[in-house]
């Protein structure tokens, strides 16, 4: 049962990023803040059917504004990047946000050194090396617009697992879903008041072509988060997370190869097997 669970929390992950794709190709990458709008009323309606009893506690709402700020930025530049430029690679410079949260524990909270970090430090070092050249002729072009926004996209993802971690410690564990609520909820008001100052013409026909994509990603985000917590209470989470980020980045490879035709050269090959391995070492 739990290998059952685990390839379709796989398959949830992978799965979000060809949404957002698909839905920039049949709007020819237009209508950004209306796609995270739609998603996020899906995932924030889903949640509250699913999330049980609630208890909303005023000491959760500065976390769960500031998870909102960097939650809308990362989906945002998420969405930019992977309209602009490979799904891959910008899944795989998704999954390196982790090492954020990791120095601020080492850094600011103390936290021992595990020891799979400095290995994937430098395996994500010479990833980032690999797959940033492109051979003549082959591989994925990589442009300086989408490298601006992969960079913006992992600063505000990172910022994302400090601030759900800090949360957590201040209330003993407790205020997931509510905490997530709010974030939503605010990330919703944003993305629809830009959409309508910046998108009022591109509304109608974008949400008649992209519906289906924008549902099904915001209801993957909130079904793939509640099943990593049944994971992890039946297994450990040094083996889940690194099974996790390595199946999530295999899917996602051959999902944009097959699906959206991105080739990799055989230098950004090895730079996305690196970096693979980067995730599943920082992990640990």
């Amino acid at each position: 049962m739990n290998t059952l669970t685990l390839l379709f929390t796989v398959f949830l992950m992978s799965i979000q990023g060809v949404c957002t794709k698909a839905y920039g190709k049949k709007n020819g990458g237009k209508g950004c803040y209306l796609y995270l709008a739609i998603s996020r009323i899906a995932g924030v309606i889903l949640l509250m059917l699913t999330a049980g009893q609630l208890t909303f506690n005023q000491s959760v709402i500065p976390y769960g504004i500031a998870l909102g700020i960097f939650y809308s930025l990362t989906a945002t530049f998420n969405f930019l990047a992977v309209n602009s430029g490979p799904l891959a690679l910008t899944s795989l410079i998704t999954s390196y946000s982790l090492m954020l949260p990791t120095a601020y524990g080492l850094i600011f909270l103390r936290d021992p050194v595990s020891v799979g970090f400095v290995p994937g430090l430098l395996l994500l070092l010479i990833s980032l090396f690999l797959i940033s050249k492109k051979s003549t002729g082959e591989g994925v072009q990589i442009t300086w617009k989408w490298i601006v926004y992969v960079a913006v996209m992992f600063m505000a993802n990172g910022g994302c697992s400090i601030v759900q971690s800090m949360q957590q410690r201040a209330s003993g564990g407790a205020y997931k879903n509510e905490l997530m609520i709010i974030a939503l909820l605010l990330m919703v008001v944003v993305t629809l008041s830009l959409s309508f100052f910046k998108e009022r013409e591109d509304m109608a026909p974008c949400t008649k072509r992209g519906w289906f994509p924008a549902v099904v990603c915001g209801a993957a985000n909130v079904a793939m988060n509640f099943l990593v917590m049944v994971l992890q209470g039946q297994m450990p989470v040094s083996v889940l997370f690194p099974l996790l980020s390595a199946g999530s980045l295999v899917l996602t490879y051959f999902l944009a190869r097959f699906l959206y035709k991105e080739k990799l050269s055989k230098r950004q090959i090895i730079g996305y097997i690196l970096g693979t391995m980067s995730v599943v070492f920082l992990n640990i």
